[in-house]
């Protein structure tokens, strides 16, 4: 009995703790296609964006994302390293860009003309490869 009593102990103090934990669900990540991000700018700061975009390699720690010319994303650094690498070695042109799932955390933007473009600008200029 006393046994079953400690792991009962332990099975409600797991359940307590496992309550207070900030796991990642699917409702955490906003999945929007990119021109979106134009409206409403400042309500998605801090938001967990999944996206398709155009991207290409420019030179080392410079990757370059957009679809329409609207809206676009610059890196600094893409995860994980094989897919940075085939961005590197098979896109590394505008006119080759690859067509990429692409998430990342919006920080800010930066308006880039009087056309209304504007620079999506990720937290630490980082972003995740989810696929083509």
């Amino acid at each position: 009995m006393r046994v079953w009593g400690q792991v009962r102990s332990f099975l409600y103090a797991l359940i307590a703790v496992a309550g207070t934990v900030s796991w990642a669900h699917a409702e955490d990540v906003v999945s929007i296609p990119l021109d979106d991000l134009a409206a409403k700018t400042r309500d998605w700061e801090g938001m967990t964006i999944e996206t398709t975009a155009y991207c290409f390699y420019v030179e080392l720690a410079d990757f370059r994302c957009s679809n329409s010319g609207r809206v676009s994303v610059n890196f600094v650094e893409i995860e994980p390293k094989n897919a940075r690498k085939s961005v590197e070695s098979n896109c590394d042109a505008a006119s080759k860009a690859c067509r990429l799932r692409i998430r990342f955390v919006y920080d800010h933007y930066n308006p880039l003309s009087k056309s209304g473009e504007l620079n999506v600008v990720a937290k630490d200029f980082k972003a995740t490869v989810l696929g083509e």
